[in-house]
């Protein structure tokens, strides 16, 4: 029996049981698991119920700060998840001592990004899977349509988690030669590269985010490489690319288990770039030959209706996701300078080229009448403003606190005037 006043933060402990994994599957065998126990301070960060004196509480100590998954791997012995099976939580060089040496024939992850390597110290080539992933290592028929298969042959050796903060959103470039030749750029997965005319062409990468596994066949099938943020010359970050043979690409993205929190936006007005195009929207020019007063033939009243637009664009790396609602003043043209107007709900993610539209009309009276022997000249003009303005925002998620960079565009109509020549 345990001391009552005991702490045994850092202590690393075995569970046991029974019963229903994370991912859905029941195991067949008693399954085990070494964890780490973990302070209660570090446990209420990371667990939204009451922690007391009377709760230990398990698990990995690793990233729980920025809302990075636990990694967690389940290899089992047989195909479709079953037979014997052992769970791993950090890495392993060398499956004999973990008595699992080239015998795993199916895994299914249940936290963070894995790499599994052919030979032990890390070493040969490798497979790489992701939280979610339900995928046989052997050929076979898989019992569900989300299992993967990824022919490692009863090979896996070692294997350990990808140290890579893995929540960004991902970019690559990939190019048919040097960083001059033909390129594309993609920011989700690609099965098949035969649809861009790019199948068995790429030689450099370019990964501007995230983290990347490049495929030698279609359908994410084939030899694998793993590619991390920088730019690789016919080389990977891990595993043996071989130049011209990629054909499917696939991003390795998870999303954080804290939510992404804004906690301010502050806009650069002294470094604002602004553009001014004065448009004419109606133009009437009437002349009255005659000794007596006639009416105008314009209609008495013009209606003009205007949209304006914002984006916001961000540097890239950006945890931002593609639409979040956040309450903020925007940037704004009063009379001929940029200030700040109301708060107000806008959309500031990352989504490119969508653009957030506002209608607004614009009235305007003209005279009824021309007087004898006269000419009326009516021009209504508007102005076209467009504005670029650099912000830094601030964000927090977890315990994890950070700024990002990025520009906010604006298109904003203003000053609508009517000028009346009479001669």
């Amino acid at each position: 029996m345990a001391d009552e006043d005991g702490d045994f933060a850092g202590v690393e402990c075995v569970i046991s049981g029974w019963g229903q994994t994370g991912s859905g599957s029941i195991p067949e065998t008693l399954q085990d698991v070494s964890m780490t126990v973990l302070s209660n301070s570090d446990c209420s960060n990371i667990w939204t119920g009451s922690i007391n004196d009377g709760h230990i509480c398990i698990g990995s100590d690793t990233d729980i700060s920025d809302g990075r998954s636990a990694c967690f791997i389940v290899l089992y012995e047989g195909v479709n998840f079953k037979g014997r099976s052992k769970t791993f939580t950090q890495a392993h060089p060398n499956m004999v001592n973990a008595g699992f040496f080239d015998c795993a024939s199916s895994v299914i992850v249940e936290g963070g990004v894995w790499v599994l390597y052919q030979h032990h110290n890390y070493k040969g080539n490798i497979c790489v899977v992701m939280e979610g992933d339900r995928t046989n290592l052997v050929r076979g028929t898989p019992t569900d349509k989300d299992t993967k298969v990824h022919e490692f042959n009863d090979s896996l050796s070692s294997l350990k988690p990808l140290d890579f903060d893995c929540t960004q959103e991902p970019k690559i470039t990939v190019y048919a030669g040097d960083f001059r030749s033909r390129s594309l750029t993609f920011t989700e997965d690609i099965k098949d590269l035969r649809w861009y005319k790019m199948n068995d062409q790429i030689s450099y990468i370019r990964i501007h985010s995230g983290a990347w596994v490049v495929f030698e066949a279609v359908n994410f099938m084939g030899q694998q490489s793993l590619f991390s943020t920088g730019d690789h010359l016919m080389k990977a970050s891990d595993g043996a690319f071989r130049n011209d043979t990629t054909s499917s690409l696939r991003a390795l993205q998870i999303k954080p288990s804290y939510p992404l929190i804004v906690d301010g936006m502050d806009f650069h007005l002294d470094r604002v770039s602004k553009d001014k195009t004065p448009i004419t929207v109606f133009s009437w020019t009437q002349k009255n030959n005659s000794k007596i007063t006639q009416n105008l033939s314009v209609t008495k009243e013009k209606t003009v209706t205007t949209e304006d637009s914002y984006e916001f664009t961000w540097d890239e790396g950006t945890k931002m996701t593609s639409e979040y609602s956040y309450e903020a003043s925007i940037p704004g043209i009063f009379t001929s300078s940029v200030k700040l107007g109301i708060e107000k709900h806008l959309n500031i993610g990352t989504t490119k080229g969508k653009k957030t539209e506002k209608a607004e009309k614009w009235s305007v009276h003209y005279p009824s009448e021309i007087p004898p022997e006269s000419e009326i000249t009516l021009e209504s003009t508007i102005s076209k403003g467009k504005i670029d303005v650099p912000f830094t925002c601030r964000f927090h998620q977890g315990e994890k606190k950070w700024s990002e960079k990025g520009t906010f565009h604006g298109v904003q109509y203003y000053g609508f005037v009517t000028e009346f020549k009479q001669k």
